[in-house]
């Protein structure tokens, strides 16, 4: 009897630890929300102010098409071997370099756009430093998508539901929200940069902080879940 005694228990125990996981599974993680939509803030920004941005500089237009192509191919490279490329990191890791490789990106385009007073911060800037800010978002979108589903799968999936609104959310925030902001401030993109830069790192915080690491917490992990 002793040994029935302890397998009861042993069950019951299992029936308490599974709700509980279940619990936890289940609960909406807002902050989802607001990790993913800076980020396609930031694919959009790349490839829907392009025009905007080529106002900026005195050069070809074949050499603009072929710097904007960056976003493109780094966008497939990394899409494809970020396995490869980022092996030693974890996708947590891959998230955070993500997030930051792609406010490198705006803080860079940011730079190149600024107008200080009467005149540009930088004076004549050369197309080449085009190039590394859209190969370096398409770093960052490559990279992204893949690894943030990896880490808010085990979180439920009204989380992952929530998650994935971020994307035209954040697209739409910038294709129409910025253009109409546009037409207040005149042609000064620079400032739309800035604001995405500010939304990846509101991002970063949040994804450090509020949102849990799966490998971490064992209630979390997706092989917990069939246990």
């Amino acid at each position: 009897h002793m040994g029935n005694d302890r397998g009861i228990d042993g069950l019951g125990d299992s029936l308490i630890a599974d709700h509980v996981d279940e619990g936890q599974r289940q609960r909406t993680l807002y902050e989802a929300f607001f990790v993913v939509l800076p980020v396609f803030s930031g694919y959009a920004a790349l490839f829907s102010l392009q025009r905007e941005l080529k106002s900026h500089f005195d050069a070809e237009l074949s050499l603009f098409e072929a710097a904007f192509s960056f976003l493109y191919i780094g966008n497939l490279v990394f899409r494809m071997g970020h396995n490869f490329i980022f092996m030693p990191l974890t996708p947590r890791q891959r998230v955070f370099l993500s997030i930051g490789s792609m406010a490198l990106s705006m803080s860079s385009l940011f730079i190149l756009t600024l107008d200080v007073g009467n005149g540009p911060f930088i004076t004549n800037p050369s197309i080449a430093g085009v190039f590394i800010p859209y190969f370096l978002g398409g770093i960052g979108i490559g990279t992204f998508e893949s690894n943030i589903l990896h880490e808010l799968a085990p979180l439920g999936t009204a989380s992952k539901r929530l998650a994935l609104t971020g994307i035209p959310v954040g697209i739409v925030l910038i294709t129409v929200g910025g253009f109409i902001i546009l037409n207040f401030i005149g042609n000064k993109v620079c400032w739309i940069y800035l604001f995405v830069l500010c939304e990846l790192v509101v991002a970063l915080l949040l994804f450090a902080f509020r949102v849990p690491d799966s490998s971490a917490v064992p209630a979390l992990r997706p092989d917990s879940i069939n246990h």
